[in-house]
């Protein structure tokens, strides 16, 4: 039941539950109306490629999707999306708009809706979304090595991770303070973010399929616990955070966990 640093893990799988099947539907619905109105037109046309290539690596259904390639595609469009609405548009009042034009600009504002419906609903696309950032460049979370430390230490203790995966995660930062690395502090840091990770993706699965082994409980009262410290670990993802809340509202639901 404890949760350890598993550097050879199977890949992520997508959902493919009826819900994340209409997610996947309506997103993709909403993409090939946008490239079909897109096409041909004077200020869209560039958009319609990359809506096309977007429906490419959704597949089909949820389990089709191309988790390498998908999130990195979509972020780019949506800029490109959310820019050519605000040109659309302008200041002109959307019932001034052609109806061609003003169907558009309302299906360019809806399709981040769309995506962050499917991605925050699935957490392997929403542990992924981290993924976006430069990867050179450090993301530091807003919360102190401190309380890592002290939050690992009380993990272990619990039992929610073994006592070697605390040490290992604990030796890594070891130095760092006296002789920065940026290489290694971002290993560290990615580590750190790792196991509540794991916590989060055998709970949602858990939510899922409506399991209460006695694992589920132990990870469901360390996340109840430790709710401010996960929240501010993944304070610069918002994917996270609404997974994160989600979870915590069913936890709190649930008299096995309080008990």
């Amino acid at each position: 039941g404890q949760f350890e640093d598993e550097p050879f893990a199977p890949a992520d799988q997508p959902r493919t539950d009826p819900e994340a099947t209409d997610r996947h539907t309506e997103l993709k619905d909403n993409l090939a109306e946008a490239a079909s109105l897109a096409k041909g037109h004077n200020q869209a046309g560039s958009l319609a490629p990359g809506f096309i290539k977007w429906l490419e690596l959704l597949g089909s259904s949820p389990a089709e999707i191309r988790m390498g390639r998908v999130l990195q595609h979509a972020e780019r469009a949506l800029k490109l999306a959310a820019a050519v609405a605000e040109e659309m548009s302008g200041d002109d009042a959307l019932s001034k708009l052609n109806d061609n034009s003003r169907n558009l600009v309302v299906l360019l504002e809806a399709l981040p809706i769309a995506h962050w419906a499917l991605v925050n609903f699935d957490p392997a696309l929403a542990r992924r979304v981290p993924q976006l950032s430069d990867p050179e460049t450090l993301r530091v979370p807003g919360i102190s090595v401190g309380d890592i430390h002290i939050t690992i230490q009380k993990s272990v203790v619990a039992g929610v991770i073994t006592a070697e995966t605390g040490s290992h995660i604990l030796e890594m930062n070891e130095g760092l303070d006296k002789e920065p690395d940026a290489r290694r502090e971002k290993r560290w840091w990615e580590t750190v973010k790792n196991l509540p990770k794991a916590i989060l993706a055998k709970l949602w699965d858990a939510k899922v399929k409506l399991l209460a082994t006695q694992a589920i409980v132990l990870a469901g009262r360390w996340l109840v616990a430790n709710e401010t410290y996960v929240l501010r670990l993944f304070a610069d993802n918002p994917t996270m955070i609404s997974l994160i809340r989600q979870l915590v509202d069913w936890l709190s639901k649930l008299p096995i966990i309080g008990g």
